[in-house]
């Protein structure tokens, strides 16, 4: 014969509801005595804390007048203090003390509750059950829940690191690598240089003229260009390779492994691109470039250096009729690109 809803049990249900401020406070005072051990936990979770202690107490006693149990939303209700914890940052520990001060304190205050009705003891035991299994299981749903919170949190943070190294390292407008990561890939080659003497050519790249773009059809055909040029250039490169944008309409070039022969064969292929036509905002545009390289070691054997002579071949390129340039020791030429 079920408990909930016979004579004694909603007897004991109804005295609950009319004792429950009782119950209430003295689950508060002795909160007080395990926050005097504890970090307090802050004013606005105390709050939903105390409305969740109250809700908790009135489940139980309408189990006892009418036999409902707590729905799924009202026990989700309950335990989504497991993920308003985790996203303000509090320890689960202090938590779940306060979840276990409800159990005994419930637990004792029903027990004095049904002495004083002389409730019998089949009642009580069952009352008792049910108290001690909802809290158990709101436990273990807040302790999920947290979890989940805490997991879907470090996701998020995971993603916005990654956000903000991206672009900390990138170009906003072409999506390509900045002037930091260009200089971070150059030094891997180096560092590799050094160590198995592999040699490598880094190149900057000029668009010829790109002013005149900017100034008669103004900057946003400008922007399109760049964009363009980014994603047509990039499909020539090796997967080792790095195109980043240098500034302006200049971009840079760590050629890994890339002997000076590989790199002009490279130079070409970019030049070659560069001279397919865009057709930007109904305008057909032809970009040209002027390419510089240089090549570790044998024109230079530091980044410095380095760049500073691909961008002395660079000036030369730019009176070149190849348009491609490279810096040897001891004299500036042409390639020799037909």
């Amino acid at each position: 014969m079920p408990v909930a809803g016979s004579a004694d049990a909603v007897a004991l249900g109804l005295a609950l509801a009319d004792r429950l401020p009782a119950c209430l406070g003295l689950m508060e005072e002795r909160i007080q005595r395990i926050d005097q051990a504890n970090p307090v936990l802050p004013a606005e979770f105390r709050q939903r804390e105390r409305l969740t202690r109250q809700f908790a107490v009135m489940l139980i006693g309408r189990w006892l007048v009418c036999g409902e149990r707590a729905s799924e939303e009202e026990a989700a209700w309950i335990s989504e203090q497991g993920r308003v914890a985790a996203a303000a940052g509090l320890p689960i520990f202090a938590v779940a003390k306060h979840y276990l001060n409800w159990r005994d304190t419930t637990v004792e205050f029903v027990r004095t509750l049904a002495l004083e009705l002389r409730t019998p003891d089949n009642v009580l035991a069952s009352t008792l059950d049910v108290i001690r299994a909802s809290a158990d299981a709101s436990i273990m749903r807040l302790v999920r829940d947290y979890d989940e919170e805490i997991h879907r949190l470090r996701q998020l943070l995971d993603e916005e690191r990654l956000s903000f190294r991206h672009q900390a390292l990138h170009d906003p407008l072409t999506g390509m690598p900045n002037r930091a990561l260009f200089y971070d890939r150059l030094e891997l080659a180096l560092a590799t240089y050094r160590r198995e003497q592999i040699q490598f050519s880094v190149m900057l790249l000029d668009l010829d003229h790109f002013k005149n773009i900017n100034d008669t059809l103004g900057h946003q055909i400008g922007d399109l260009v760049l964009r363009h040029l980014a994603s047509q250039l990039r499909p020539i490169l090796r997967e080792v390779d790095t195109l980043a944008r240098w500034g302006g309409d200049e971009f840079a070039l760590v050629l890994p492994s890339a002997d000076l022969g590989q790199a002009i064969g490279i130079a070409g292929r970019l030049q070659n691109a560069l001279n397919t036509p865009l057709i930007a905002q109904g305008f057909r545009l032809t970009p040209e470039g002027s390419i510089g390289i240089a090549t570790c070691p044998d024109h230079g054997s530091d980044g410095e250096t380095l760049m500073r002579h691909a961008d002395v071949a660079l000036y030369i390129a730019k009176r070149s009729a190849h348009g491609i340039a490279t810096y040897d020791v001891g004299k500036i030429s042409a390639s020799g690109i037909s």
